[in-house]
Order: C-alpha cells, then sequence, then structure tokens
C-alpha cells in the first residue's frame, strides 16, 4: 500500500501491511533522517523530490495487487499521473481516492 504525500499512521496496524509513504509537498511526510543509525525507514519511506527516488516509486507500481491512497486536495502530480492508468478500480471515501 501507497500513501502518497499523507500520513496514515494507524494503517499499519489495522490492516496488518506494509505501507509506503511518499513524500512530494506535505511538511507533515518529512522525515529528519541525519541522525538515525539505521536505514531500515527507507523501505516504507519514498521522497519523490530525489530523482533516484523518484525511480523507486514509479518502479513501485509495477507490483500486483497494489493500493494508492492519495487526498482529493493533494493528488498525484500531473506529470506522474499516468502511473494511475494501471488501477482497474477507484473509490473515493471522504477526503481519500483509493486506487487498486
Amino acid at each position: 500500500m501507497i500513501v502518497f504525500d499523507d500520513l496514515l499512521p494507524s494503517a499499519s496496524f489495522y490492516l496488518d501491511a506494509n505501507i509506503i509513504t511518499v513524500r512530494a509537498n506535505n511538511y507533515h511526510t518529512f522525515r529528519e533522517t541525519q541522525f538515525e543509525k539505521y536505514t531500515l525507514f527507507k523501505q516504507n519511506y519514498i521522497n519523490i523530490n530525489v530523482p533516484k527516488e523518484l525511480e523507486k516509486f514509479k518502479n513501485e507500481f509495477k507490483q500486483k495487487e497494489l493500493v494508492f491512497i492519495e487526498r482529493k486536495k493533494s493528488p498525484l502530480n500531473d506529470s506522474l499521473s499516468y502511473l494511475l492508468e494501471t488501477f482497474t478500480h477507484k473509490v473515493q471515501k471522504e477526503k481519500w481516492m483509493i486506487y487498486y
């Protein structure tokens, strides 16, 4: 599951699933990492403002059974919206768009 440019901290707990947080512009998704000893967080955090991380983000869409969640007010930017074509279902729940 990918959560785009927002935080759903309890989703991992309730869904018992691996959640990847993607940072684009939202300050709340910024993660200060300079003092972290371990790099385990990199498995679950992608900053698409970094070119190498952007490629990692694009590669995530090659997974089968991927779920992508974004807030309606801060959707995936136009240059990356083609990635949403990989989904066959789209559901709107309150302030969220869910693709699967």
